[in-house]
């Protein structure tokens, strides 16, 4: 018998090609990581705009501590955790350009701190590649600067499947102890962004202490009950405060996000192809299918689960099977419990398939003693990236276009003398609100209410009016319905049927 069979499987893991050497600190991976983090930066800010307009979501969560900007509500869907993450820099400044530089750098230090505990588990160029699959991806690069959450969560839900069996199996108390940290961390800024995904990344975590006997300890298992209840206490504080306690705020995230049983997996498909951000389950179209995305689709259950046999080999299988048991829980409520698909809330699941797939891709590279093997694989996964940057460049550009005529408006409502203390209802508003400074109320479509909704609306402008606030009301609407009698009506934008309705005396 040779002698490295004889080996515990986490030397051989450690002496194969592409692992670390017992004894040796290899520095390598580590640094081959940090590159991967630097890389993605770089991408952002030479692809993606800096000075593009918030969208709808981000202008809530920028608002809430940004100088000189009234806050917006946060609606029942939304949490705190996003408007704290930016509080760093909203706190100095309400610069568009300074807090999308702020976030591009966060994310990609999100990036490296989310792959590195897997280094510790995995070791080798699989988790360098692996976080340069994910980072590539055009989701990532393009939210990356963006004021949401989902890259955030994402990052969270990679380190906390990599810090739970390293918290449970470390035999140094100084391992076990940032490894317990780190937990908790992973999982308080998790429920502080997006409190639903906490308790779905949370069941395989407890579902494998209780089939794996390793992991079968209650420290890890307290880390993630402590981390989830900091985001969750805020949320069920924030429900019985505003909304009248958890159960009616489940039921209005309900009727936004669209409840019930859905299968939205081909959905995501085609809005991820086609960069469509949200197709809604029974529409007709959304977008189609491209030939690029049907493919990744195809190859990825396969490179994942090679990926899985070949950790399997190096003795690492339970570890990968966490990984990817944890992508397909996370993704349940987004392919099942949700009327919509956007793209953007399955990075959770691909930056954890990432693994398997980069683990599958080094296997098929021959580990890199082949080089015939590692030209053809490095070609291809040189093909993706390219792919996934131009994608991301001309979804950028496209947004930077769509979002250019908010900035455009609001300028032309300063013009008119719309300025704070003030307050703008309808189209847009919390962008317009943000951009002019003003408290905002806004409606998704463009037409505004009538009948008994209108006179609702009218009180509220009334109360406005007479606190001292400069009033407008904006909408695609030429003739505003039900409301406001007796306003003048001004175009905004000579080539967008925008039109801003102005009280009398303003």
């Amino acid at each position: 018998m040779s002698a490295t069979r004889t080996m515990p499987a986490a030397r051989r893991a450690a002496a194969a090609p592409g692992g670390n050497v017992p004894g040796r600190a290899d520095r390598r991976p580590m640094w081959a990581l940090a590159g991967v983090a630097l890389a993605y930066l770089g991408v952002q800010i030479l692809l993606v705009p800096l000075d593009i307009t918030f969208a709808w979501d981000e202008s809530m969560y920028v608002s809430q501590y940004a100088p000189g900007v009234p806050p917006s509500v946060l609606t029942a869907p939304r949490s705190i955790g996003m408007g704290l993450l930016v509080a760093p820099v909203t706190l100095l400044t309400a610069s568009v350009t300074a807090i999308r530089l702020y976030l591009a750098v966060l994310s990609a230090v999100c990036l490296f701190l989310a792959f590195l505990p897997w280094l510790a588990l995995r070791g080798g160029r699989v988790v360098p590649l692996a976080a340069a699959l994910y980072g590539g991806l055009w989701l990532t690069v393009f939210y990356g600067g963006q004021a949401m959450p989902n890259v955030y969560t994402a990052g969270c839900t990679v380190a906390a499947v990599a810090l739970f069996p390293l918290a449970a199996t470390a035999d140094r108390r100084a391992r076990k102890a940032a490894a317990l940290a780190g937990l908790v961390a992973a999982f308080a800024v998790m429920s502080l962004l997006r409190p639903m995904d906490a308790p779905w990344t949370a069941l395989p975590l407890f579902a494998a202490a209780l089939v794996y006997r390793r992991w079968r300890r209650v420290a890890p298992l307290a880390a993630v009950a402590a981390g989830s209840a900091v985001g969750w206490g805020h949320w069920l504080y924030d429900a019985y405060a505003r909304f009248g306690g958890p159960a009616h705020r489940l039921e209005l995230i309900d009727q936004v996000n669209g409840g019930g049983l859905h299968f939205l997996l081909l959905r995501h498909v085609e809005s991820f192809g086609s960069t469509a951000l949200v197709c809604r389950d029974g529409e007709p179209d959304c977008g189609g299918y491209t030939v690029a995305a049907v493919l990744l689709a195809c190859v990825l259950p396969p490179l994942a689960l090679l990926g899985l046999w070949a950790a399997r080999r190096a003795g690492l299988a339970p570890v990968m099977v966490l990984a990817i048991g944890t992508a397909v829980v996370v993704a349940v409520p987004y392919l099942f419990l949700t009327g919509h698909a956007n793209p953007r809330y399955l990075l959770p699941s691909e930056a954890l398939l990432a693994l398997p797939v980069a683990a599958g891709l080094w296997w098929l590279a021959g580990r890199g003693d082949r080089p015939g093997r590692v030209a053809v694989v490095g070609a291809l996964v040189f093909a993706h990236l390219a792919g996934q940057a131009a994608i991301a460049a001309v979804f950028a550009d496209r947004i930077e276009r769509q979002r250019r005529p908010v900035a455009e408006a609001a300028a032309r409502l300063r013009a008119l003398g719309v300025g704070s203390p003030c307050f703008v209802y309808g189209y847009e508003a919390p962008e317009l609100g943000y951009l002019t400074r003003c408290s905002a109320w806004g409606v998704y479509p463009g037409v505004l209410p009538k009948g008994a909704a209108a006179k609702a609306v009218g009180k509220r402008l009334a109360a406005e009016t007479k606190a001292g606030r400069k009033v407008a009301v904006v909408a695609l609407e030429e003739r505003p319905g039900d409301f406001p009698r007796g306003w003048r009506r001004v175009r905004l934008l000579p080539d967008v049927p925008l039109y801003a309705h102005l009280p009398p005396g303003q």
